[in-house]
């Protein structure tokens, strides 16, 4: 509960940034448009993916950055001096990333449906797509608040999605091919999201987590007044 709290006055810091994310794919979709009312399958399933990947990008980018605005505004001492304890803070600051994601998937699912409807192709992709997107998100939120804690902001976002790309590029197990399943999908007859990666990239989720509360625990974050 008390995580909860804190995401809301994170999240409104960013009202203005949230608010462009939320219409960016409107207005992706209103420059494929222009072309005429029947857009390609093609070109529907290329904007796709780059939307879905805008959304990874956004969650590795703005989870690394979260920790570091925190420590430089001094909000940091506020928070842990109320009575909260620092895997909640962290806890707060995960779902300060993630929660993002889920307001852009929602302009990209009203988006997508009318983008795909208009090719004459099956919904299904949509939602797939959406489902990998919130899934790989939780990963990566955990995994860029994680390195966040050790270091810089531009350094974490680099080596997060460092190495969601090679775990991609590798099609490892759990996020790695929820990812290249992600790039890979095709706009007809789309196979079905494996369980077992679902699973891995959930337990690998919490694990990182963990191990992230503990090295937060332990760092001298030097909270001094002064």
């Amino acid at each position: 509960m008390k995580a909860l709290l804190l995401v809301k006055p994170l999240l409104w810091m960013n009202r203005w940034l949230l608010l462009l994310l939320m219409l960016w794919p409107y207005g992706m979709a209103a420059v494929l448009l222009a072309g005429g009312m029947q857009p390609a399958p093609d070109d529907v399933l290329s904007v796709l993916k780059q939307e879905s990947m805008y959304g990874i990008a956004l969650v590795g980018f703005n989870g690394a950055a979260l920790l570091g605005n925190e420590q430089r505004s001094r909000r940091i001492i506020m928070v842990l001096a109320r009575a909260v304890s620092r895997s909640e803070y962290l806890l707060a600051l995960l779902l300060a990333a993630w929660v993002p994601l889920l307001l852009y998937v929602t302009g990209f699912a009203v988006s997508a449906c009318l983008l795909v409807s208009l090719a004459g192709a099956s919904l299904q992709v949509v939602w797939k797509m959406m489902l990998l997107q919130l899934l790989a998100g939780v990963w990566l939120a955990c995994l860029s608040v994680g390195f966040s804690i050790f270091l810089p902001s531009i350094l974490a976002s680099l080596a997060a999605l460092g190495t969601a790309s090679a775990l991609t590029y590798l099609d490892g197990l759990g996020p790695g091919r929820l990812l290249a399943g992600m790039m890979r999908m095709p706009l007809t007859a789309t196979p079905p999201v494996n369980l077992v990666d679902v699973l891995v990239t959930l337990a690998g989720s919490a694990v990182v987590f963990a191990v992230a509360s503990v090295a937060f625990a332990r760092r001298d974050l030097n909270l001094s007044a002064d």
